[in-house]
């Protein structure tokens, strides 16, 4: 057992880094493409995330996906809204797409001042979902790699998941944080796996992730708007 008085598992994406942004960034971009007077920004917006709520399901965090969710969109507009096909609107649209791997996502506002002050009093682990070079991508443009004793990037997250991480680093559920954004993810496999929750309610000025919100939640958990709050719960 480690001298630190617990272990907290923290999700990356929303809770440390604000990726939302760049995909919304990203989607602004295409949309700018794309929008005229005869087309407009509400309509492409939808028929974006129509195909892109089909590739998640098909593709999960490919970062290919928002480009090929970009391209069935042009594609659809072609075929139905009488839109030319042009081989220049293409390379615009390649050029929005590789904003997700191109642009990494900045800090949330208190990530690094809690990761600082956790690392004192806690061991640290960074449980992801995602593709493994572009996760450590992020990582590695924020510095925060230092802060975690292990770094584990997955497929999907369940509570064995979160419950391999538990033994891996040699602690007990009862003795184990999470600090995650999604209650589908990180909040309800968390609470299966018997550990301690806390529910940061990301919140970006625009952009919404219908495919990830939702979920009811299957037990108590605390909840928090901003990320330093998080201290005086893990204080308790």
């Amino acid at each position: 057992m480690s001298d630190k008085s617990g272990l907290i598992i923290f999700d990356l994406d929303d809770t440390l880094i604000d990726t939302s942004d760049v995909y919304w960034q990203a989607k602004e971009s295409f949309i700018d493409v794309l929008y005229t007077k005869n087309i407009s920004r509400q309509l492409i917006g939808d028929l974006f995330e129509k195909a892109d709520t089909k590739n998640m399901s098909l593709l999960g965090f490919d970062p290919g996906r928002y480009l090929q969710s970009m391209n069935e969109t042009y594609d659809f507009l072609i075929n139905n809204y009488n839109v030319e096909n042009s081989t220049s609107t293409r390379e615009k649209i390649k050029e929005s797409g590789n904003r997700i791997n191109n642009n990494m996502p900045n800090p949330i506002d208190g990530a690094k001042e809690l990761l600082e002050w956790a690392s004192t009093k806690f061991t640290l682990a960074l449980l992801t979902r995602g593709i493994e070079e572009l996760q450590l991508k992020k990582i590695k443009h924020t510095q925060f790699e230092k802060y975690f004793t292990t770094l584990s990037i997955v497929a999907n997250k369940d509570h064995t998941t979160f419950k391999k991480v538990v033994n891996q680093l040699n602690f007990e559920t009862e003795n184990t944080w999470l600090i995650g954004d999604s209650i589908k993810s990180d909040i309800n496999p968390g609470i299966q796996a018997g550990i301690k929750c806390i529910f940061y309610r990301y919140k970006h000025h625009t952009y919404t992730w219908t495919q990830e919100y939702g979920d009811k939640p299957l037990g108590k958990f605390h909840t928090i708007t901003n990320l330093l709050a998080a201290k005086e719960i893990l204080s308790k």
